[in-house]
């Protein structure tokens, strides 16, 4: 019997179908403009999949952080999920040092996290 018999392992296509499912469920933004949650994960999640300099496990592991952004979005005033996003955002910030300083990942994260920090109220 495989050791990871009953075990779900997520791949990325699979955590970013579940990305995709869970953001739709977000409100638009009412902000005249601005992005709003859902607008900042799309980004995210879409610069996230475009990165060839990502290995598959670390791109699985920053779209399954995105999932529990995007989870906690739902209602970003509680404090729970607040942590959670603040924990998610630092494991993102994690996987980015690792890559080349050039990348449009580092240049998008440096421009979303801020704002999705401030819509948690953690700015």
């Amino acid at each position: 019997m495989p050791e990871n018999s009953g075990i779900n392992i997520n791949t990325a296509d699979s955590i970013n179908q579940e990305v995709t499912n869970t953001v739709e469920q977000l409100p638009e933004s009412n902000q005249g403009g601005l992005p709003g949650i859902r607008e900042l994960l799309t980004q995210l999640q879409t610069v996230i999949q475009a990165e060839d300099s990502l290995q598959p496990d670390k791109k699985t592991k920053a779209l399954q952080q995105v999932q529990i952004l995007a989870d906690a979005g739902k209602n970003p005033q509680v404090s729970q999920h607040q942590t959670q996003a603040e924990t998610a955002m630092g494991v993102l910030r994690e996987i980015s040092a690792e890559l080349p300083k050039t990348t449009t990942l580092i240049t998008t994260f440096n421009q979303v996290l801020p704002n999705i920090a401030e819509i948690f109220g953690l700015g």
